[in-house]
């Protein structure tokens, strides 16, 4: 069972061809080595982290070529990880205290973007993310403690097995993969891989007898509620998505009815996701419904509003509406949300230049 696992594994890397992958699997079997993981394997551990570097290396540029080999290739994934964190940065320098907000990064990104940068919504770097969106100090603080647990197991005495590495041993260096993955890629922020490290992780401290018998009450209780609550908000999120999804779908089909329905389920099941309100307010517009799709768009630009493509609807319901000054000034906000858009560019010009033909001479 672990030998066809193993290899379901290694496909995975190969199929994904990924350079942060398998370069975090090395550094987390070269770092069990280093701290004698088992008494028998530390120096064997080693050994594999050289031949996974080796092995790995040569696939990758057999499989991705120059985009892994040319530093100036335009994919080549050190330079677009190099432009996400300089944007963190920059945000970082902006807003040093409270950060710009959870998921706040993906909104301001277009702002800071240049011609060169890649559309990203993540850092690929968690540090730099959580201290760009949480602020220096909590942001910090929040860094360490995911190291702190993620790579505590490595460490941990009672991890270490007499007869080599086992099932335990092999969790831990997952774990650890799995935080060293995090410097150069956002694997902790999608929720399915977030949970699986999660859960495995408790199995190492459930199994680790020192507490288990421990009565700790309303800890505990505590724990499961703010566990359930999450949960709760990450499933009603999903099938949130599902409807969008199944909203596009008919009216892809034609089913403008279905779509509706559909888009208005997603904004129930998920009323503080912003795309649900955006997608039922441009499928309104289509229909005409004018008013009840002004009354969503300004509900996700209060919930997302550093989203240009908000201010740019908002923008044409304004001018429907004849409040070309409104209408302008969305479009512009727009703009300068995301200045290397050209469509926003030219809408606020275009109104700019209805604005100055109505102005009196």
């Amino acid at each position: 069972l672990l030998v066809v696992a193993a290899l379901l594994q290694v496909a995975g890397l190969i199929s994904a061809a990924s350079a942060t992958a398998l370069v975090s699997l090395a550094v987390a079997l070269a770092l069990a080595g280093l701290a004698g993981l088992s008494s028998h394997g530390g120096k064997r551990l080693v050994l594999v982290a050289v031949l996974v570097v080796l092995t790995g290396g040569t696939l990758l540029a057999v499989l991705r070529g120059a985009e892994i080999l040319n530093p100036t290739h335009g994919n080549n994934p050190l330079r677009l990880r190099a432009g996400n964190i300089r944007i963190a940065g920059e945000m970082t320098a902006d807003h040093p205290w409270i950060g710009v907000g959870p998921g706040g990064y993906g909104e301001r990104y277009p702002a800071y973007r240049k011609p060169d940068d890649n559309e990203s919504r993540h850092v690929h770097n968690l540090p730099m993310e959580l201290v760009a969106e949480f602020g220096i100090p909590a942001g910090s603080a929040l860094a360490i403690a995911f190291f702190i647990l993620f790579l505590g197991p490595l460490a941990r005495e009672r991890i270490r097995e007499a007869g080599g590495p086992g099932f335990r041993a092999a969790v831990a260096v997952g774990l650890a993969a799995f935080a060293v993955h995090n410097l150069a890629d956002y694997t902790a922020f999608m929720p399915s891989l977030m949970w699986l490290a999660a859960l495995l992780l408790g199995l190492l401290w459930r199994g680790s007898g020192s507490r288990e018998t421990e009565q700790r009450g309303g800890l505990d209780l505590a724990a499961v509620a703010v566990v359930l609550l999450a949960a709760a908000v990450v499933a009603a999120s999903g099938l949130a998505g599902n409807a969008r999804s199944a909203a596009l779908a008919a009216e892809a089909g034609g089913d403008t009815a279905g779509a509706l329905a559909g888009a208005g389920g997603a904004v129930t099941l998920a009323p503080w996701d912003p795309d649900a309100r955006l997608l039922l307010c441009r499928l309104q517009l289509l229909e005409g419904r004018v008013p009840e799709a002004a009354v969503h768009l300004d509900r996700a630009i209060r919930l997302a509003p550093c989203r240009p493509a908000a201010r740019s609807a908002r923008s044409m319901v304004r001018l429907q509406g004849g409040d070309l000054v409104g209408a302008w000034s969305d479009a512009r906000e727009a703009s300068r949300l995301y200045p290397m858009d050209p469509g926003y560019r030219e809408q606020a010009v275009r109104l700019e230049s209805l604005i100055r033909g109505r102005l009196p001479r």
